[in-house]
């Protein structure tokens, strides 16, 4: 990445909600920092830790950074599809997850948002200008959901039953 492009980024991204984010750390070690990083060698990474210390937060800062080109070590580059499933649409995503990106998404790099229902506010998808996509599953929804496509990511909030696995 060029110097210019590095400083349009880096002006872009203090300019977003997301700039406001601060990752949690304790005993000199910030674990979230340490999942975004990793994002360089691992493409699978799997975050486990106590309820309400921000996996969630962290994974939607992670989600959005890529798909906006502005990630610190992902080797993903825009346009990414990204599907981020969770338990079901009202709670996990209506409740938890989508207020937690609202809050964090800097609008004027979104081209639209697609709504399941708009109250309470509880979204189908979100298309960037840069093309990039989130599309929303929920474990509620079957195995059919998601089958038949091809993402470059997805993050998978809270352990689903399995019934959106294939059984061998």
């Amino acid at each position: 990445m060029s110097d210019a492009t590095t400083r349009d980024v880096a002006t872009a991204y203090l300019r977003s909600p997301l700039s406001k984010f601060r990752p949690w750390a304790f005993e000199g070690r910030s674990p979230q920092r340490s999942f975004v990083m990793a994002a360089s060698e691992f493409p699978t990474r799997v975050l486990r830790s106590g309820n309400q210390i921000g996996k969630s937060s962290i994974c939607v800062v992670d989600v959005l950074l890529t798909c906006l080109g502005w990630h610190p070590s992902s080797p993903l580059v825009p346009p990414v599809k990204v599907w981020i499933s969770t338990l079901n649409r009202t709670d996990s995503l209506g409740r938890v997850l989508w207020p937690l990106m609202r809050e964090l998404l800097p609008m004027e790099h979104v081209r639209s948002i697609s709504w399941h229902r708009r109250e309470p506010p509880v979204p189908e998808s979100v298309l960037f200008r840069n093309s990039s996509e989130i599309a929303f599953k929920s474990n509620e929804q079957g195995r059919r959901m998601y089958q038949g496509a091809s993402i470059h990511l997805a993050l998978v909030d809270e352990e689903h039953d399995g019934s959106y696995k294939q059984e061998e």
